[in-house]
């Protein structure tokens, strides 16, 4: 059977205690101060990477071939005969393939003797052989054989790896057989190539050609996300396997989703974060903490806080972490169920404030002066010392949010009245955050809201706890 290596990761959401926007930059990003801060709602992911299990030979094993091919050939014959002839072998994708007699005989007379030798294991080739493909051909349709399936396996031989490519053939009923017209066991020196296509190589969906490559397949339980390669999973999965040189494997992920989708909330930041670092453990930390802060900052401003979560002092596009002491709060979230709000959208309103008051500016410096966007963080120091969160809750993003969005300050006056020390919109929003004290009773709450009562972590991404 293919090798299969599995973890499952807790990923959870953040809220932003303070966000001041400063400045856009010019690679597109902006340059914040912020206090991410990791909350108790989290987000699961089920890793799962396959990879092939060489199959391996010693030398001694393999027998021996003196020159004389027809010899040869008759013994390898009757090793397969005794050993092999109308066994059944099981494909974990294929399923049951039998091992027919006519298998041998195309085998023999298309492979050198050298590549015969194989034969002896052929059983396990096929077991632990990757499908990448099928193929039907009108040229060479054989009386009852529907098509071909393609596998490709490797076989080590003291070391000395060697890449295979097998061909089961299907009939009309079904049934496959270890058979091939043309080649039924090749073999290939050097770099893995490519199988040859042309216009009656059909693959099947996510079914990759070329054996080398890595195929990644994501799932989930929500409909609101895409399950394809604009997911930032996906992306975080891909960067991985390319930063690591891990070429041949089938990455498969999972995400369970109960952090709200496009809500201010870093659900798919922290998602790809989990993908990052589930993926090193699985690959036993192939890549150091730093490599994966580097990736984790090629892909948003959030990655890097949701590795680390807890509480963070966030500076530059938000990639920078101070951590300081995270503070014993009671927080409820809550998310409009039909309003979603991209960060894009909340950073161009920004923009559009900013370079309104810039242009009163000109014209009435001391309105401009009143009205400006205002930056609560003046100094980092400040903020280290400072344990009056609820005091210093401050969102930029809010003044260019709220006016076109008056659902939002509906909830942050629900949150207040409600008992609530105060409530900010989180990040981009639409999600607003309360602080509270003791119980909240949440049960008049509109049915179209989502609420949760969560509590600040102190830690990051972290296996599943069952």
């Amino acid at each position: 059977m293919v090798r299969k290596m599995q973890i499952q990761v807790q990923t959870p959401a953040k809220i932003n205690l303070i966000l001041e926007v400063l400045k856009k930059r010019e690679d597109g990003f902006h340059e914040i101060q912020s206090i991410m801060q990791a909350v108790s709602l989290y987000d699961c992911l089920n890793i799962e990477a396959s990879a092939f299990v060489t199959v391996k030979y010693t030398k001694e094993d393999l027998p021996h071939f003196d020159g004389d091919k027809s010899k040869f050939n008759k013994s390898i014959t009757a090793f397969y005969k005794d050993c092999f002839q109308n066994k059944t072998v099981i494909h974990p994708e294929l399923g049951e393939i039998k091992l027919y007699n006519i298998g041998i005989e195309k085998t023999i007379k298309y492979n050198h003797a050298e590549n015969l030798k194989l034969i002896i294991k052929i059983d396990k080739l096929i077991q632990n052989a990757k499908y990448i493909g099928t193929e039907t051909s009108y040229k060479d349709r054989i009386a009852g054989i529907f098509k071909f399936h393609i596998l490709f396996a490797k076989a080590d031989i003291d070391g000395e790896i060697i890449d295979l490519e097998i061909k089961i053939s299907e009939d009309k009923f079904g049934k496959k057989y270890y058979f091939y017209k043309n080649r039924s066991l090749s073999t290939f020196s050097g770099k893995s190539r490519v199988t040859e296509t042309s216009n009656y190589i059909i693959t099947d969906e996510n079914k990759n050609l070329n054996p080398i490559q890595n195929k990644i397949e994501l799932s989930g339980n929500s409909d609101q996300i895409p399950y394809d390669k604009t997911n930032l999973v996906y992306k975080a999965a891909d960067l991985f396997l390319k930063k690591a040189n891990l070429k041949g494997f089938n990455i498969k992920i999972y995400i369970e989703k109960n952090i709200p989708v496009a809500a201010g909330l870093a659900g798919g930041s922290s998602n790809a974060a989990g993908t990052l670092w589930g993926l090193n453990r699985i690959f036993e930390n192939i890549l150091s903490s730093s490599e994966i802060h580097e990736l984790a900052s090629q892909m948003g401003s959030d990655l890097n806080f949701c590795l680390e979560g807890g509480t963070q002092v966030t500076t530059s596009r938000g990639e920078i972490l101070s951590r300081i002491t995270t503070p014993d709060l009671n927080i409820v979230i809550i998310k409009p169920k039909n309003l979603f709000i991209s960060a894009k959208e909340a950073y161009e309103k920004w923009d559009l404030r900013v370079a309104f008051f810039a242009t009163l500016s000109a014209k009435n410096a001391t309105l401009s002066a009143k009205n400006a966007p205002k930056n609560q963080i003046k100094k980092e120091n400040k903020i280290l010392s400072s344990q009056s969160f609820i005091k210093l809750l401050n969102n930029n993003l809010e003044e260019g949010i709220l006016p076109d969005y008056p659902e939002i300050q509906e909830i942050k006056d629900y949150l207040i009245q409600k008992g609530c020390k105060n409530a900010l919109m989180s990040g981009s929003g639409p999600s607003v955050f309360g602080i509270y004290e003791g119980e909240i009773d949440l049960s008049d709450a509109r049915p179209d809201w989502e609420c949760f009562k969560v509590k600040t972590i102190d830690f990051g991404i972290i296996p599943l706890q069952k």
